[in-house]
């Protein structure tokens, strides 16, 4: 009984915020992979996987830091 309320509950997000959603593009650009950025930001890996993939309908992960305005590293 003491080992269920001492165990960690950690809960996953419904949604993602506009800086959310922001960081998971630059991320990966960075070369991060979706199971590393789920677990950075506490998300679904198919959540990172459908933005990746609604970002690269419209933009490429090089064109980036023009859209953002961030200077490429």
């Amino acid at each position: 009984m003491l080992q269920l309320l001492d165990k960690q509950v950690t809960t996953k997000k419904h949604y993602t915020t506009l800086k959310e959603r922001v960081q998971i593009v630059h991320l990966l650009q960075k070369r991060y992979t979706t199971r590393e950025i789920s677990k950075m930001q506490h998300i679904n890996p198919s959540t990172v996987s459908r933005i990746k993939k609604r970002w690269l309908e419209n933009h490429s992960v090089e064109n980036l830091p023009k859209c953002l305005s961030i200077p490429a590293t």
